[in-house]
């Protein structure tokens, strides 16, 4: 399933189409962020927006209009196909959290009278803001609100906010959490793979391992960790921060365990090699020496392809034969 962040429409507009472009580029970067903790929907106020090109950034320019402009700028391809990629879901209350809040709970920014149906979805399900960075009040990791309960009075609360490296940074360990809870066994990494592991093609050897997983657990999760930072290293690969694979890049973008490449021994031995080489969907076959050195001898095999700038993972389990 899913997961929504709440769009913070009061973060807009911005004063003009300059600055809205700069805006939308940050916005979409930090929602992009946000997908690969399975945030992957944009919960939006179904009375003032239906889709997400209809967004509203400057007066009479919307992201339609910049959409239309930045996919004729090569550099800008691939923040269109981010853009492409939000989906957004409404309505803002479910029949039931309408009926929890309907006249008993408001929710309104400090300093402002007036509630908000935006502030009150966030409140009322705890979940997160995404804001334009349009005004310094957005960029704030902590939106400080007054909460109105009929039941209980009236409080000072805070929501937590979304918008740009920093607020990720601040918010990090509960994004951590949240992911990590969706990939708490074999079978949910493998079922949840497009989505969290978007720039990575797992072999179906490895989900077959994956799927039917019943060694440790601390195993599987140091795996699934490898995962997410070879995700990490392939999405800044295509990026260009990285010109090729190196296992030193890997460290770089969060992999906490050794990583190495066969000795000769293994290179020299047709049985042994043989067994570390894997079909790739195309039908080539690969030799996959290259692997994460996980606890207690367990391996996570894979092949770095430089022609596609992909990363295939093809096994995970017990050492092989040395």
């Amino acid at each position: 399933m899913s997961l929504a962040l709440v769009f913070n429409h009061h973060s807009l507009p911005f004063s003009n189409q300059q600055e809205a472009n700069t805006g939308i580029a940050e916005f979409i970067n930090t929602f992009h962020k946000c997908q690969q903790f399975g945030y992957d929907l944009l919960w939006v106020d179904e009375n003032r927006i239906n889709h997400v090109f209809d967004i509203e950034l400057s007066a009479n320019y919307f992201i339609r209009d910049w959409f239309l402009w930045a996919k004729t700028q090569s550099h800008y391809v691939d923040l269109t196909r981010k853009l492409r990629s939000i989906q957004t879901h409404k309505p803002l209350l479910t029949p039931i959290a309408f009926q929890d809040t309907d006249n008993r709970l408001e929710v309104g920014f400090d300093g402002q009278n007036k509630g908000s149906i935006v502030l009150l979805a966030a409140y009322y399900y705890q979940n997160f803001l995404i804001s334009f960075t349009s005004d310094s009040i957005w960029i704030s990791t902590w939106l400080k609100v007054w909460v109105l309960n009929l039941d209980s009075g009236q409080h000072q609360s805070q929501l937590a906010n979304l918008s740009d490296l920093n607020s990720l940074l601040e918010h990090q360990k509960i994004l951590q959490l949240t992911r990590n809870a969706r990939l708490a066994d074999g079978k949910s990494i493998w079922e949840n793979r497009k989505q969290f592991f978007t720039y990575l093609v797992l072999l179906d050897n490895l989900g077959y391992q994956l799927k039917t997983w019943s060694h440790r657990q601390d195993i599987l999760v140091k795996a699934r960790d490898a995962l997410t930072a070879m995700n990490n290293f392939v999405e800044k690969w295509r990026n260009g921060d990285y010109f090729d694979y190196r296992h030193q890049y890997l460290a770089e973008c969060g992999l906490a365990a050794d990583v190495s490449g066969e000795s000769n021994s293994v290179h020299n031995d047709c049985k042994k090699k043989t067994e570390r080489e894997f079909f790739l969907p195309t039908g080539r076959k690969v030799y996959c020496e290259n692997h994460v050195k996980l606890s207690d001898g367990f391996r996570m095999h894979f092949y770095p392809d430089s022609a596609d700038k992909t990363i295939y993972v093809a096994y995970l389990g017990p050492h092989l034969t040395l």
